[in-house]
């Protein structure tokens, strides 16, 4: 068995370096969890406060895709979240909103 020494100064700096990167994969993992997170329609309509047959106008318009799995419907997280953004953006700009 081999020893390495390496002076403290080159030790803490690759602490450093690998404490950053496993902050960033961490980070990575909680941002695709987030992304492929997929919700019920109920889920939905409370999110969106809407009701169920609203919620299904909106899908029929195709403003907000979705994937069906026998009779249940189901909708990524953050599909929701960018049309909660169009529409909070539509309404700031004084359109009418979706």
């Amino acid at each position: 068995m081999n020893v390495i020494l390496i002076e403290e100064q080159a030790y803490e700096l690759m602490k450093h370096r690998f404490n950053l990167f496993t902050e960033r994969i961490t980070q990575m993992r909680r941002e695709k969890e987030r992304i492929e997170k997929w919700l019920t329609s109920e889920d939905v309509c409370r999110l969106l406060s809407v009701s169920k047959r609203t919620l299904q106008n909106i899908r029929a318009s195709g403003s907000l895709s979705y994937s069906m799995i026998g009779h249940k419907v189901y909708y990524k997280a953050f599909d929701v979240e960018q049309y909660i953004k169009k529409c909070t953006n539509n309404t700031e700009n004084g359109r009418k909103k979706e």
